[in-house]
């Protein structure tokens, strides 16, 4: 089965990017993780997921997040994501956080 890396970020200074974290980390399940490297950015691991289902689930838990912490611009936050493929073989932390960091779409 595979599992997805999720590279998440903020603008530095982001107030509201630590609630978000904090929510992240009481919404996820007990064997995903969340690793947090800064302020304004976080590696997630979310096991037995594809990318698919692994967007489904971050959209679905940033939406109940605007809905408890509501502001009147929706906040702006980035994430990338890597598949990692059942039988791939090791990857380099390096090569994780490249994929994850290099380019980050912004979410609304």
């Amino acid at each position: 089965v595979s599992s997805v890396v999720v590279g998440v970020a903020a603008d530095e200074g982001n107030l509201l990017f630590p609630d978000y974290l904090a929510y992240l980390e009481s919404a996820l399940r007990v064997e995903d993780q969340i690793f947090r490297m800064t302020r304004e950015r976080a590696v997630l691991y979310l096991s037995d997921v594809d990318a698919t289902g692994a967007a489904e689930v971050l959209v679905r838990i940033f939406a109940e997040f605007c809905d408890e912490f509501p502001t009147a611009d929706p906040p702006e936050f980035a994430q990338r994501m890597l598949e990692i493929q059942p039988g791939l073989g090791p990857l380099s932390v390096k090569e994780v956080l490249t994929s994850v960091f290099g380019s980050c779409d912004t979410v609304h």
